[in-house]
Formats: structure tokens, C-alpha cells, sequence
């Protein structure tokens, strides 16, 4: 009986080490393929730059050269309200739309509920975003979770 336990809990610890490699990766992905692929959502000018603070997502509006930015929200993925399946139109053009919190106020650490929409070149692509999206938001889930702790 004693071995058995043994090895469940080595077994838990190993899956713990493999989502701490993932969540890495995910981030990895996340920041590389809204900063190549996404977009403001009126068109192929203004791109998304994708940035990481602690588990949250900056995403930065940067003008048409890439020179300025032009806004910038940070966005709580871990609180999801819903993700919605990817809108694809003619021309392998698609959108992302998510309700996801964003920082109203910082020194109230004030959060609102927003429509994220960005649209992406590329149908696969947008699919791929969506998806490490909602990857990146279980792991969130699974880290704040305790030990033990099922629901």
C-alpha cells in the first residue's frame, strides 16, 4: 500500500512540473503569434504587441510603422468570461473575441468586463491563438488551485 502512494505521489509531482513547462510555452507562443498575426480589429494597420506581466496579458496597439504605441489594456485571462468560437470571412481572414477583464484602475486594482476582438491573417492561425488562449487560461485555473484540491 505504501508503494502505491509512493508512486501516485510521484506521478503528481511530475504532471506539476510539465504544466509549469507548458505554461512557459504557451506564453512563449501566445507573444510570438499575436505579435505577428494579430491586429486592431478595423484592419491590417495597427498590430497587437503581445507582452507578459506576471500572469497577466499587456496587449499593445502600435501605430502602422511600428514606431508608437498607440494604446495599450492589460487583460486578466484567468478570469475568462467566454470565448467565442473563431469568425472566419473570405479572404483567410478571421477574428478572435473574447470576454476577458481588463485594468480599469490600477490604484483600486479596479477590473471591467471587455470584448477583446482582434483580427488575425490566417484561419489556422486564429484557431492556434484561440486555442493556446484557452490553454494558457486552464493552466491559470490549475496553478491557483491548491494541493489536493479537485473543484
Amino acid at each position: 500500500m505504501n508503494r502505491i502512494i509512493i508512486v501516485f505521489l510521484l506521478f503528481s509531482l511530475s504532471l506539476s512540473a510539465q504544466d509549469v513547462t507548458s505554461l512557459e510555452e504557451t506564453k512563449a507562443f501566445i507573444i510570438k503569434n499575436i505579435s505577428e498575426n494579430c491586429y486592431e480589429e478595423d484592419g491590417f494597420k495597427e498590430p497587437y504587441k503581445a507582452v507578459f506581466e506576471g500572469d497577466y496579458l499587456r496587449l499593445i496597439i502600435l501605430n502602422k510603422n511600428q514606431t508608437r504605441e498607440r494604446s495599450n489594456l492589460l487583460y486578466d485571462f484567468e478570469n475568462v468570461y467566454l470565448f467565442q468560437k473563431v469568425s472566419k470571412r473570405k479572404n483567410d481572414i478571421a477574428y478572435i473575441n473574447i470576454f476577458v477583464p481588463i485594468l480599469k484602475n490600477k490604484e483600486k486594482n479596479k477590473w471591467d468586463k471587455h470584448k477583446l476582438i482582434m483580427r488575425v491573417d490566417g484561419h489556422d492561425m486564429a484557431d492556434s491563438i484561440l486555442n493556446a488562449l484557452k490553454r494558457y487560461n486552464e493552466l491559470l485555473i490549475k496553478k491557483k488551485k491548491k494541493p489536493g484540491q479537485k473543484f
